[in-house]
């Protein structure tokens, strides 16, 4: 018999390779030039240079690492070379090859809450967000023992919106996404007398904490959404195996 999560799994991943193909498409239109809008106190130009002369498909995590090393301008230009980037560093994360030294933040340099996207590239990213978080819940543990909330904030670093990415653990009740759930009420909540919950990775911000406790409260209140515990209920009864980081 086959495995329902390995299933979907599969299904996720197909859906992902489609979007990501699709972003390279949609941002195809950005190109490099002879140089790259850099900090050369950060980075050398040897370093640089085989992110100007490696086919883009070909870039390695590491590769971006030597990138993301480079304090931002925050000018249009490195703006329009990050967006040329972004197809790969997409691509990356479907396979867990995080281009950056924390997980949280491999997507900051990518706000969305700056406007500085078109209509079709939101709405790519925000596909990808989607199907990105559902290939998450149906894996557990995460590769490397990577928690779920790393992801959350990942996306919300991004300035994405949280909420569309959370009603995709509401689509299905399975037993992967549960045990994900168990483990972030039980491991990655923070639950302070008298103070709002607040997770405990410390890149997560006030914002973020309270987007995500505010929709488990709403989904709580939800008559139509009674399979998602309530923030009160520590205890689901599901076993989680011992994780090491």
């Amino acid at each position: 018999m086959i495995n329902s999560d390995l299933m979907n799994q599969v299904a996720t991943q197909t859906k992902l390779k489609e979007i990501v193909e699709k972003s390279y498409e949609v941002f195809g239109k950005y190109k490099l030039g002879n140089t790259l809008e850099v900090c050369l106190h950060c980075v050398t130009a040897e370093e640089v240079e085989p992110l100007l002369k490696t086919p883009l498909r070909e870039i390695s995590k590491e590769m971006i690492y030597e990138y993301y090393s480079s304090a931002q301008s925050y000018g249009e230009q490195e703006l329009y070379e990050m967006k040329y980037f972004l197809p790969r560093v997409l691509e990356l994360l479907t396979k867990f090859e995080f281009p950056y030294h924390s997980v949280e933040i491999s997507l900051s340099r990518f706000n969305l809450e700056k406007n500085n996207f078109e209509i079709e590239e939101k709405d790519i990213l925000n596909q990808f967000a989607k199907s990105y978080f559902a290939l998450c819940l149906e894996i557990y543990p995460l590769p490397d023992f990577e928690n779920i909330d790393s992801i959350i904030i990942m996306f919300g670093l991004a300035g994405f919106q949280l909420r569309p990415i959370l009603e995709v653990w509401t689509e299905k009740f399975e037993k992967n996404r549960l045990l994900n759930l168990n483990d972030f009420f039980l491991n990655q909540v923070d639950y302070m007398p008298y103070k709002p919950f607040r997770l405990k990775n410390a890149f997560s911000t006030k914002e973020i904490n309270a987007e995500i406790f505010s929709w488990f409260e709403q989904k709580k209140q939800n008559r139509h959404s009674q399979n998602i515990p309530s923030l009160q209920s520590r205890k689901i009864s599901l076993k989680i195996p011992m994780r090491a980081k």
